[in-house]
């Protein structure tokens, strides 16, 4: 009888071909998953677009009813930067000509929202909310939302 050790060239073959296909097939998955780590990202930031917008209303709510304005958080900014701000948007307008404050994050966590780190112009009367920081999320969707049933 024959002693025979170690593999032979078909056994050798057959292994690198396996292993070949489940390297393609990894890599076909990672790519997959690019688009939804960029799809993940961009629905953040349309959701804190409008958690933003919510918090906002919600003040102007409150404000309305008790006549306090502590509830309208934010620095006063003149028209000309909100629409400065505004012109980065291919299809924004702005709604109003006064009354628009820019957010940060120490104003967002007073309206409720924690782990914001962009910076926002909003104008609690026309329920508008543009992001400053960032215009567009990686899918091209415009980070601007209003109030549609408001009467600037």
């Amino acid at each position: 009888m024959k002693n025979e050790k170690g593999i032979t060239l078909i056994a050798l073959t057959i292994t690198i071909i396996v292993l070949l296909i489940l390297t393609g097939v990894s890599i076909g998955s990672m790519a997959g998953k690019k688009g939804l780590i960029k799809d993940s990202k961009s629905n953040t930031k349309i959701s804190e677009l409008n958690q933003v917008q919510q918090a906002l209303l919600e003040a102007y709510v409150m404000y309305k009813n008790t006549g306090n304005e502590n509830y309208l958080v934010g620095k006063d900014i003149e028209y000309s930067e909100a629409q400065e701000v505004i012109s980065n948007f291919e299809n924004a307008t702005l709604k109003a000509t006064s009354n628009y404050k820019r957010l940060e994050a120490e104003d967002l966590a007073k309206l409720g929202i924690t782990g914001g780190e962009d910076t926002y112009i909003v104008n609690y009367e026309t329920g508008e909310v543009i992001n400053e920081t960032q215009s567009v999320t990686g899918n091209g969707d415009e980070l601007y939302v209003y109030a549609t049933n408001s009467n600037p």
